[in-house]
């Protein structure tokens, strides 16, 4: 398993979609092989010191905020977006999606990147 990929890397893209799409397919590829791993970290968060779920909260949080940089979703729209790119961006969303649901790779980070585009507002998407 190699190290998770580096947020920071995918602000370089100013395309929101492209953005999104280069986080998800860098994720899920990092999924594959750390899987085992995580799944038994996450399992085990309860039993395991504060400052593990702390990190990987703060983690998520960056990784949202840094695929989101540059939208214009205003009050709620933001937890909305938030939350369907922290639900995309999972370990857990791509174990359901690809290994108990059988899609590949592709055909998850396209479902994802739909429920994303489904979360922001209808005027905001057009504009």
């Amino acid at each position: 398993m190699g190290p998770r990929p580096d947020p920071e890397l995918w602000s370089k893209f100013d395309d929101p979609v492209l953005r999104l799409r280069t986080a998800l397919t860098e994720t899920y590829a990092w999924a594959r092989p750390a899987a085992p791993m995580m799944t038994k970290i996450f399992q085990d968060l309860d039993a395991l010191p504060d400052f593990v779920s702390q990190f990987l909260a703060a983690d998520e949080r960056l990784r949202v905020a840094v695929v989101r940089q540059g939208s214009h979703t205003p009050g709620r729209g933001v937890r909305r977006v938030d939350a369907a790119l922290a639900h995309a961006l999972r370990l857990g969303t791509w174990e359901s999606l690809c290994l108990q649901g059988d899609l590949t790779d592709p055909e998850a980070i396209n479902i994802m990147i739909g429920a994303v585009l489904a979360a922001i507002p209808p005027k905001i998407r057009t504009a």
